[in-house]
């Protein structure tokens, strides 16, 4: 079995119009590539701009884009017998990497700490130490007026604190689960 046809073209079925628009198409096929390319070299380029290599979210927030484009190209050209399944797993994997960079988890618990315990108030007390004079800062609450009151506001914070840290790696564990689980199937 062949794969591409023998013979000469002019012995085809298809018409002669056809065969133009075909030789066409070869012709200009790397102007097009090439066009393409740079298009998409100039987005990626604008998109880069803010772009560090010391940080790990720059890693999530390119890989973000690199979905976001990957999911407008499927489900527009529609190029994957699934294409509006793969595209909705496509953007919940966005959804959680945007989830995660909002950063607002526990946001009820902080708000409500910030109610019970009041504003933040800075304190800065002079103290010298080998001779040069400095400054010790301390941080506490409005409604945390003895050190009782302060222990007990500092360790629920720090409990928020780490609840909030937990909602983050669970969002993360979620987004590469997820990712690990469908993966394969988004470029087949």
């Amino acid at each position: 079995m062949r794969l591409w046809p023998t013979g000469r073209w002019t012995d085809k079925e298809m018409s002669l119009w056809w065969n133009i628009s075909n030789i066409w198409y070869n012709l200009t096929l790397p102007v097009r590539v090439l066009y393409a390319w740079i298009i998409k070299s100039f987005q990626y380029a604008w998109f880069l701009r803010n772009d560090y290599d010391f940080d790990y979210s720059s890693i999530l927030i390119l890989l973000q884009y690199k979905l976001s484009r990957t999911r407008k190209c499927i489900t527009k050209n529609q190029i994957i017998v699934r294409a509006d399944e793969i595209g909705a797993q496509i953007k919940h994997a966005e959804d959680l990497i945007e989830k995660w960079r909002t950063n607002d988890f526990c946001r009820d618990l902080y708000d409500a700490h910030d109610k019970k315990w009041g504003k933040i108030v800075d304190k800065f007390e002079p103290i010298e130490y080998k001779g040069i004079k400095m400054y010790k800062w301390n941080m506490t609450r409005e409604n945390a007026t003895t050190e009782e009151l302060q222990s007990q506001e500092r360790k629920e914070s720090l409990d928020i604190h780490q609840k909030a840290r937990e909602a983050e790696e669970k969002c993360l564990d979620d987004l590469f689960a997820h990712m690990r689980k469908y993966l394969q199937e988004w470029w087949d």
